[in-house]
C-alpha cells in the first residue's frame, strides 16, 4: 500500500498518477513537515484536528536555555522542521468547514498505521527544487532518520520502505535523467531531473513509473519516445 507522506500535494499527485492512490489521506494535498509527522502519528484524530487543522499553528520553542544569558531570559522562537513546512495547511480545502472530510481521511490513516495486518507500507516523500535549486528534502540522511524514529510506533507486524524523490529541472534535456542513492536498510533517494519543458502537470505519471517501476503499469518508454514533453 502506498501513502504519500508530503511534504507538499507533489507526492499524492505521483502516486495519483500512477494509480497508486488508493484513497485519501491527511498529508495528500497538504502542506506538512517534520513536526506534523510526528504529530499526525501521535495524536488522536481528533486531537490533532484541533491542534494542526482548526487552529492552524507553528510550533514554537526557546532559542536557548534560560541560563546561556546574562539577563536569565531566552525568546521564543518557531523551531526548524527537519524537513518541509513548520505547520499544516491544506490550500485546497475551507478551513474549518470541512470536519468531516478531515476526521475520514485522519481515521482511515489511523486504522493503517495502527491494524496488526500483514501489510507492506510505501511511504513516499517528493518535492520539485525551484529555480534556486532550492527544495525541502535536501538533508536526506536526516529526513531517513527522523521519518524512520517517528514510524517506530508502527505494529512489529508491518514492514515498510521510504522512497524519497527529489525532482528538477535541466534546459536542452529531452529525456529525464535518473540517479538512485540508498540512504538506509528502508529509505532510498530517487534523484529526476526532467526536461525544462515538460508540462508541470503531465509528468505526475511519469515519475511514479520511476520511483516505482513495478508497481505501475504506464507505459512510460514508449510514451517517452513518442512525445518526451508530454
Amino acid at each position: 500500500m502506498h501513502v504519500s507522506l508530503g511534504p507538499s500535494c507533489l507526492s499524492a499527485g505521483v502516486l495519483k498518477g500512477g494509480n497508486l492512490r488508493r484513497f485519501s489521506l491527511p498529508l495528500d494535498w497538504a502542506q506538512s513537515g517534520g513536526g506534523v509527522l510526528e504529530d499526525l502519528l501521535r495524536l488522536s484524530p481528533e486531537q490533532f484536528f484541533y491542534a494542526h487543522i482548526y487552529y492552524p499553528n507553528i510550533r514554537l520553542g526557546q532559542a536557548h536555555a534560560p541560563s546561556d544569558e546574562n539577563k536569565n531570559t531566552a525568546p521564543l522562537v518557531a523551531t526548524s522542521s527537519v524537513y518541509g513546512y513548520p505547520y499544516y495547511y491544506n490550500p485546497h480545502r475551507s478551513l474549518p468547514s470541512q470536519e468531516d472530510y478531515y476526521l475520514r481521511c485522519l481515521k482511515r490513516f489511523g486504522m493503517i498505521i495502527t491494524c496488526h495486518d500483514t501489510i507492506h507500507l510505501r511511504f513516499l516523500l517528493a518535492d520539485q527544487a525551484d529555480r534556486l535549486g532550492e527544495c525541502y528534502l535536501n538533508d536526506v540522511f536526516g529526513i531517513a532518520k527522523h521519518v524512520e524514529n517517528a514510524l517506530s510506533v508502527l505494529p512489529t507486524s508491518k514492514t515498510y520502505d521510504i522512497r524519497l524523490c527529489r525532482i528538477s529541472r535541466r534546459h536542452g534535456e529531452l529525456l529525464p535523467d535518473i540517479q538512485r542513492k540508498v540512504i538506509s536498510a528502508r529509505t532510498e533517494l530517487v534523484e529526476i531531473i526532467l526536461p525544462e519543458m515538460m508540462d508541470d502537470w503531465s509528468y505526475e505519471g511519469l515519475v511514479a513509473k520511476i520511483v516505482y517501476p513495478r508497481c505501475t503499469s504506464l507505459p512510460y518508454q514508449r510514451q517517452l519516445l513518442e512525445d518526451p514533453l508530454r
